[in-house]
């Protein structure tokens, strides 16, 4: 039995950008990191910034979810395995420093 791939049609950015944001918010695991990371950040703010500091989270999560939709939706014919390989180390690494930088912090306030 053969399948007829040419039926299929490239989803739209909202699809695309819809999908991308129901499987990063409803994920737990992300939603538990998410909640911790930004409790760790705003932690170490002055109460008076704490609406500065939600908006500017907000506005940042907007354009990473719409740019990236709109990066990959552009260059998803010319991506290999490779680049995603590169991508997934440099997030990797991003995250790495990010906990070096909260265990120092940490380490900081003993």
């Amino acid at each position: 039995m053969q399948t007829d791939t040419s039926a299929y049609s490239q989803p739209t950015l909202w699809q695309t950008a819809t999908l991308a944001f129901t499987v990063t918010w409803f994920n737990p695991q992300a939603v538990i990191d998410g909640t911790l990371m930004l409790g760790a950040f705003r932690s170490s703010l002055p109460a008076d910034t704490a609406s500065l500091f939600i908006s500017g989270v907000a506005a940042a999560s907007c354009l990473w979810f719409f740019g990236l939709t709109g990066i990959f939706k552009t260059c998803c014919q010319n991506l290999r395995p490779s680049h995603m390989q590169w991508i997934n180390r440099i997030c990797g690494a991003v995250i790495f420093v990010y906990a070096l930088k909260l265990l120092y912090t940490f380490g900081q306030m003993l």
